[in-house]
């Protein structure tokens, strides 16, 4: 059962982010698939899988936006590592 669906306002129109995006949000309705079966193998696999996959997003989304000369990269890398923390 999906949880989160994407809809086309979320996009940002960066083909790259877009599909990392919605992978994340794939990782987010495996878990509350997860969570109702009781599979607590499953569960841990989907969120280590998961926190790997962001992390990884969230490097190359920095380095993106960077590079871009994005005037809030500051900002925005502060709230991945304010994620970060409370993930951890």
């Amino acid at each position: 059962m999906e949880y989160l669906h994407w809809v086309p306002e979320l996009d940002t129109g960066i083909a790259e982010i877009d599909t990392q995006h919605r992978r994340i949000v794939d990782y987010i309705n495996k878990l509350r698939d997860l969570r109702e079966s009781h599979d607590r193998q499953g569960l841990s696999d989907v969120i280590a899988e998961m926190v790997d996959y962001t992390m990884s997003h969230f490097a190359f989304e920095e380095a993106l936006i960077e590079n871009a000369g994005y005037m809030f990269s500051g900002p925005h890398k502060k709230v991945h590592e304010l994620f970060t923390r409370k993930v951890a």
